[in-house]
């Protein structure tokens, strides 16, 4: 211990650490409740649960990932494959096909699937989208009242009144393809969190324009900058993309 410039009161040496917060080095990743609350409810346990297995493999931005079927099925299946992949059932005329999980995943936008056949092997790549798409209003009618409700709550908490709410979810809603499944900084096209960082990433560069009409001469920042919106946010590369209104400009 050390004594204060009086001595008379002695202090304490106060050894500070460092903590690593980031999910996935610690062994975790995060599930936003808008999943829990929302989709679960949609994709049932099975699918849901298959989702959740999947996101635990995509470490840090990655949102690509290679477990095998197998795996899968012991984690979100109980070890039914059939669960996982689907099946044929029937003969004859009755031969149906019955969806597997990973059909549904697909079928919903939060998967895409890449098939490597080697052999009688076949190798599975699985491309997810870490945080869903705000709810359309077909599977948002598909809700129990308490969780529309519940639904309608948080989209006023977020500001999104029903005209943006509508322009969101129909213009960037995932669709199940593999660039579909990538928004700004790692968000699903049409996710709350897609929209809020879009907001933001407007407001900065709102900002920037202003200091650039005061740098430059009005005619090249009307022909330049003016109409220019701001796209996306790499933050790997610490690049922000930039829309412009033609490829001349």
């Amino acid at each position: 211990m050390a004594s204060d410039s009086k001595g008379s009161r002695p202090r304490e040496k106060i050894d500070i650490q460092a903590v690593d917060l980031e999910p996935t080095r610690r062994g975790y990743q995060l599930t936003y409740n808008y999943a829990i609350r929302f989709w679960l409810p949609i994709l049932g346990p099975v699918c849901f649960a298959l989702w959740q297995a999947l996101i635990s493999f995509c470490f840090g931005d990655r949102d690509m990932c290679w477990p095998s079927i197998s795996l899968l099925a012991d984690m979100a299946a109980g070890g039914n494959r059939n669960l996982i992949t689907g099946r044929w059932r029937g003969q004859g005329e009755n031969r149906c096909r019955q969806q597997g999980a990973l059909e549904e995943l697909e079928r919903y936008g939060l998967l895409t699937v890449e098939t490597k056949h080697a052999g009688s092997e076949t190798r599975y790549t699985f491309h997810v989208v870490k945080e869903p798409p705000i709810l359309t209003p077909h599977l948002l009618a598909k809700l129990p009242k308490r969780l529309r409700q519940m639904h309608s709550d948080l989209l006023d908490r977020c500001g999104l009144d029903p005209e943006t709410y509508q322009h969101i979810q129909r213009g960037g809603a995932a669709r199940g393809s593999r660039g579909a499944a990538h928004g700004i900084g790692g968000a699903a096209q049409g996710s709350t969190k897609h929209y809020k960082e879009s907001k933001t990433l407007e407001e900065i560069w709102k900002e920037t324009k202003k200091a650039l009409a005061r740098e430059m001469n009005r005619s090249n920042f009307d022909l330049y900058v003016r109409d220019t919106h701001p796209l996306a946010f790499d933050r790997n590369l610490g690049i922000l993309i930039i829309q412009t209104p033609s490829p001349q400009t």
